[in-house]
């Protein structure tokens, strides 16, 4: 989502599957490519609230384990190894 000022928001999404999926997600590799081009170019933003929401996910092992789980079945049924 842009922003005003050419600022680009980052949600909790992209920064869980940028920090929290394996190489082989496709979209997790486009989530590291993207947040990277943001940090780097100092375009991306996010707030207090998608921090602790990526903070609460990323810490919670039940959850970890709920997503690696629910990614993996998404895998297996999409054909998409």
């Amino acid at each position: 989502m842009s922003v005003p000022g050419g600022l680009v928001f980052a949600d909790t999404h992209i920064l869980i599957y940028a920090h929290g999926v394996g190489d082989q997600n496709p979209r997790a590799r486009i989530a590291r490519q993207r947040v990277g081009e943001l940090w780097r170019d100092g375009t991306g933003i996010a707030s207090s609230q998608v921090l602790q929401e990526f903070y609460a996910v990323a810490t919670d092992p039940e959850l970890i384990v709920a997503a690696s789980v629910l990614e993996e079945r998404h895998t297996l049924t999409s054909g998409t190894r």
